[in-house]
């Protein structure tokens, strides 16, 4: 190996790169590589997140609404659908007392119950006052 090149590999600290040029030699030292992998993982999370967020925003059905009480406990389960710039409820829903007993549980189609909702008080006793079947939003028997 000839001077020059025994000095630059002391230098660089890189093996023999097979007869290629500086100007050939895209990732000369371990740290330009760290910075290089660096830089495809921030990209790659930032298409990742990209990704997910423009599929809940764009999806047309299915977007799932989640709400807590401040004891932790969750207080409602909503599936939306999109409508024009909003949305509306549309499918599954499920509610919660705050003591954690289920409170009524149902189907919402364009925002307005439909078919069977059954409620519950909050020692999980069915509320037949409340349950029954749904047509646009209206309890037509029990």
């Amino acid at each position: 190996m000839s001077t020059q090149a025994q000095s630059d590999e002391g230098v660089t600290g890189r093996d023999d790169l097979d007869g290629l040029s500086d100007d050939e030699t895209i990732l000369r030292t371990p740290e330009e590589r760290a910075q290089l992998a660096l830089k495809v993982a921030l990209v790659s999370a930032a298409l990742i997140l990209f990704m997910v967020f423009a599929t809940w925003f764009l999806r047309p059905e299915g977007q799932i609404m989640i709400e807590h009480w401040p004891n932790g406990y969750t207080k409602t389960e909503t599936t939306y659908r999109s409508q024009g710039r909003g949305r509306e409820a549309h499918g599954a829903y499920r509610a919660w007392h705050e003591n954690g007993q289920l409170k009524a549980k149902g189907q919402f189609d364009a925002g307005l119950k439909d078919g069977s909702w059954v409620y519950y008080g909050p020692d999980g006793v069915p509320d037949k006052k409340l349950s029954g079947t749904y047509r646009e939003d209206q309890r037509i028997e029990l």
